[in-house]
This record gives C-alpha cells, structure tokens and sequence, in this order.
C-alpha cells in the first residue's frame, strides 16, 4: 500500500511538470520581482490584459528551466505596441525586443505584427523573469527611479552579452509612472514548456523511499 502510494505520488510531480498549458493572467500580475506571477509547470502561453490606468500597468511572470534552453518567446498584442522584457534570476537584464525585426535574435518572426516582439535567447538552467508590457517599458533599478527615470534597462537593447549589473526593483515606463500605458489583451508563446521545475520538496525521500522497497521486496523474493 505504502509503495503504491508512493509510485503515485511521484509520477503525478512527474506529470504535472510535462503537462501543456495557456495560462490566463488572474490575478493581475504584478510588477516587482516579490509579486511576479509563478507561472505552473509545462506553460507554454500566457494570454493577459494590458490595463490603461494612472500608473503602468506591467505584468512580471516568474518561470524556471531544468536543462539549457534555446527558448523563443513571442508577444503578440492587438492594436498596440508589445514589448518583451528578460530577466536573470537575479532580476538582471539579459534581453528585450520592441518591435521583433530588431536585435531580437528571434528564430520565428513569421506570424507577427509589425509592432509585434520576439525573442530568442539561449539559456541556461535556473529561474528567470519575463516582464510584459507597451512601448514605454522599462526596468528600474528602484521604485523612485521608477517614479522619476531614467531606465537602467529598455525595450530597445536586443540581446546583452552579459547581464545588466543592477537588479530590477520593478517594472514600469520609460516616461516613468506618470506615463499612461496603451491597452488590451496580449498573447505570450513560449517555444518549449517553461516553468519545469525540479521535483517538490519531499519528492526524492519518495524516490529513496521507492528504493528501500524494492530492496525489501526483492530481500522476499
């Protein structure tokens, strides 16, 4: 009963990691890397909503990769100007892309806006951030920097070498938060399921646990 159990629980952790899944932003996702929205295992889309409010409206998603990765990300967002940001699990810049044509380094332009963004980025394994947003998105190395500007890390600078030494504090606007954002709904696709995580605490002591069993039973036999 206990080894039943214990297959069970193990190749469910198993499976919701292989899982496919289009992720629906609800909540908003927040903009800072403490209210970044996890996305679940297997993600492969994100479909959100750009808000025009008195203050930016930038969406923050948290993800994780469990092997090196060419992952290509695309932003399609109707009647306005999407734009792609990539973080480190730090929060340091590593990517961004206004519009797809554009240092973008993108392996699947076809099918997109023009304003539409696109980026395609070799990575290796660990958590990383994407933020989402208009034409005015930026990252800051502050809350106040925020406020008053300038950037540390825009839309416009493609592909970076090496990360962006500050850490990001929060998203929001080049103009700063004054700025009105344009609005609507946006798409986000992932080339390969991201958000694969290792297996949940616990889960190896299951597999021991797997182990001892087997020894057991076969001790039996």
């Amino acid at each position: 009963m206990l080894r039943t159990a214990a297959v069970a629980a193990v190749a469910a952790a198993w499976a919701g990691a292989a899982a496919a899944l289009t992720v629906t932003e609800t909540p908003d996702a927040g903009s800072s890397l403490d209210t970044a929205f996890v996305l679940p295992a297997g993600t492969i889309a994100i479909e959100g909503t750009i808000e025009n409010t008195s203050i930016s409206d930038v969406d923050l998603y948290r993800f994780s990769l469990i092997a090196p990765t060419r992952l290509t990300l695309r932003m399609l967002f109707l009647g306005a100007d999407a734009n792609l940001l990539l973080f480190n699990g730090l929060g340091q810049g590593l990517a961004a892309n206004d519009d797809h044509g554009v240092r973008s380094g993108c392996d699947l332009p076809t099918g997109l806006a023009t304003r539409d963004s696109c980026l395609s980025v070799d990575l290796a394994a660990g958590e990383y951030f994407l933020g989402a947003g208009d034409n005015n998105t930026a990252a800051f190395a502050t809350a106040a920097d925020a406020v008053l500007g300038p950037d540390f890390f825009s839309n416009d600078d493609g592909i970076l070498p090496r990360p962006t030494p500050e850490t990001l504090a929060l998203l929001g606007n080049e103009d700063g938060e004054r700025f009105l954002n344009n609005e609507g709904a946006y798409r986000i696709e992932f080339s390969a399921p991201v958000s694969s995580v290792p297996l949940p605490a616990g889960a190896w002591l299951l597999l021991s646990g797997l182990g001892v069993l087997r020894l057991a039973a076969r001790g039996g036999a």
